[in-house]
């Protein structure tokens, strides 16, 4: 049952790492 929390915990992260990028790609670093 461990290995359903460590799929959700690689799963936050990743929504994370997406949402990061596409905010990047929204505002441009100046």
């Amino acid at each position: 049952m461990k290995s359903e929390g460590r799929m959700r915990g690689m799963d936050a992260e990743r929504a994370v790492l997406e949402q990061e990028r596409i905010t990047a790609v929204r505002q441009p670093k100046r």
